[in-house]
């Protein structure tokens, strides 16, 4: 049972709802799924596929919404644009809070555009060590990171990957997507290369969920949302 509703992934790769206390399906072991069992978890980012909107603030990018079609199968997913200037092009989106020192999990979608890279960066002035990594969005291969408990990057198909890194939390931290071109650099462990205001990559289904994995994925739009638990029992 789960008093909530919650999304899988189903036999075609799509990500679907699925309703209140109906089980969901774990298909990563092809045409013979397993009943998936999760904890609670709360989506701790609001406007979870809408990058355009003011609750992400963007930092020398801008964003074309619904520019192409998303995990779920809907024109949904957005596309994030860096600014003809040579510098860092960031969206991020600040959470309420985070408790410190507590395992935290950052994940989101992405796909290549005209760029073939991403960035996944937990910025702030937290650490001594910033939490950062670069992945190619051509075949979903970490080219480097740096601070991140763990962080794994899945293949969803149609060229897209959902990218989850998990860190210890610090005060006055927050999540960062960053496209890549090509040329960039790293400086201060920030990335920095020169935009030319139509290239960019595609983005969808931003999380932040307390715990050291990332869990199914939980949209949200105006307020942080929970899923509940789900509870497995068998009767006879």
């Amino acid at each position: 049972v789960r008093a909530t509703t919650k999304t899988e992934v189903n036999a075609s790769g799509v990500i679907v709802d699925v309703p209140i206390n109906v089980p969901s399906f774990d298909y990563t072991n092809g045409s013979c799924p397993s009943i998936l069992v999760e904890p609670q978890r709360t989506n701790l980012l609001l406007r979870s596929e809408d990058f355009d909107n003011s609750t992400w603030v963007k930092i020398h990018v801008t964003v074309i919404a619904n520019a192409t079609t998303a995990p779920d199968g809907n024109l949904s997913a957005d596309k994030i644009i860096s600014t003809a200037t040579e510098t860092n092009h960031i969206a991020f989106n600040d959470p309420s809070s985070f408790v410190s020192s507590q395992s935290y999990t950052f994940s989101y979608y992405a796909k290549s555009a005209e760029y073939t890279k991403t960035a996944i960066r937990i910025g702030g002035a937290g650490y001594s060590i910033v939490n950062r990594a670069e992945i190619n969005l051509s075949n979903g291969t970490i080219i480097y990171q740096q601070g991140f408990t763990s962080l794994q990057v899945q293949s969803f198909g149609n060229g897209w990957y959902r990218i989850q890194g998990t860190f210890i939390s610090a005060p006055n931290l927050v999540p960062n997507i960053q496209p890549l071109s090509d040329s960039y650099s790293v400086v201060a462990d920030n990335y920095t290369f020169l935009g030319n205001g139509t290239s960019g990559i595609y983005v969808w289904g931003a999380q932040l969920e307390a715990g050291s994995n990332a869990t199914s994925y939980i949209p949200t739009v105006a307020s942080a949302v929970t899923r509940n638990a789900d509870v497995i029992s068998k009767t006879g």
